[in-house]
């Protein structure tokens, strides 16, 4: 059984994901199939990590805590199809034994960003790396202007991601062009965190169909 839709590089080889065949519920096996595959592989590549930039211990210790916000509510296990409490745990054991430093070798490095994020315009050029920072540092910021505000850039990349599935490294004012590289592993891992954030307080079908994508 192959799951077509994660069998290739769909940055490089797009899909419209449109007219596509009924499948029945061999999709379903095909697609949780793959995506334990893909959960076992990143488990035992992340399981030999020996240190981490103190920004992205930031972003691991936020993304085990939104697994065990999301296992208070649901049965995380039979939604997924894995033992998904166990592999937290075994993270959670590793994110306590990490070491942190600043120039960790292939690591995401730890940005300077700092601009306020209500001073970002879409009638200016964005820094497409830099909202999503923005929005990563706003998922805790539950007051009416930081809703506000992760609403409407999220909206405007998810848009941006539908219409081309690509996410680019600028946009021209406007938010409609994308300019320079859009392969960049970065761009999209900050994308899905911020949405999948998203998705489990809203409960949105629109952001689990991006997540999909």
């Amino acid at each position: 059984m192959v799951y077509s839709y994660s069998s290739e590089n769909r940055i490089i080889n797009r899909c419209s994901y449109m007219y596509t065949p009924f499948e029945g519920e061999d999709f379903f096996e095909q697609f949780y199939s793959a995506r334990k595959k893909c959960l076992f592989q990143l488990e035992e590549e992340i399981l030999h990590f020996q240190e981490l930039t103190r920004f992205s211990k930031d972003i691991f210790r936020k993304g085990i805590e939104r697994l065990f916000d999301l296992s208070k509510n649901v049965d995380v296990n039979v939604i997924s199809r894995i033992d998904v409490m166990t592999i937290t745990g075994k993270l959670k054991k590793k994110f306590d034994s990490f070491n942190s430093g600043d120039d960790v070798t292939n690591d995401i490095p730890r940005t300077s960003y700092g601009k306020n994020p209500f001073d970002i315009k879409d009638s200016e050029d964005i820094d497409t790396m830099e909202l999503l920072y923005i929005l990563f540092r706003s998922i805790d910021d539950n007051s009416a202007e930081g809703n506000m505000f992760r609403i409407k850039w999220l909206n405007k990349l998810i848009q941006r991601f539908e219409v081309t599935k690509r996410l680019y490294e600028n946009y021209m004012p406007g938010f409609r062009k994308g300019t320079g590289a859009y392969d960049k592993d970065t761009h999209y891992c900050f994308f899905a965190f911020s949405v999948s954030s998203y998705c489990c307080t809203e409960n949105n079908l629109k952001y689990l169909n991006t997540l999909l994508e």
